[in-house]
């Protein structure tokens, strides 16, 4: 078993996002992806980035890095009234990727 840890060595800033579970934007810390380690441990709203992607944690959310390096993340239930669709393309077009 790996010991939880806080990503802190990871964070490199922080960049606003849409989400709206909060009507609007909401302050995240931006993680480097290749600096995370087992254990770490990621509560939402956040964005963790790599060369290739950007995968957004949700209010509500978690994503916590297993022994092999894998990214594993804990999503908050649906709200069954609410359209998955329209949910994730409003988090995408918050977040600049750029």
């Amino acid at each position: 078993d790996i010991a939880p840890r806080a990503a802190g060595a990871a964070l490199k800033g922080r960049r606003l996002a849409w989400f709206p579970e909060k009507a609007g934007y909401a302050d995240c810390p931006v993680y480097d992806r290749y600096l995370l380690a087992p254990g770490d441990q990621i509560a939402g709203p956040a964005l963790i980035e790599d060369k290739e992607s950007t995968c957004v944690i949700g209010v509500g959310e978690s994503a916590r890095v297993d022994a092999a390096f894998n990214l594993i993340a804990e999503v908050a239930a649906s709200d069954p009234s609410a359209d998955a669709a329209t949910r994730l393309n409003a988090v995408a077009a918050g977040v600049n990727v750029s």
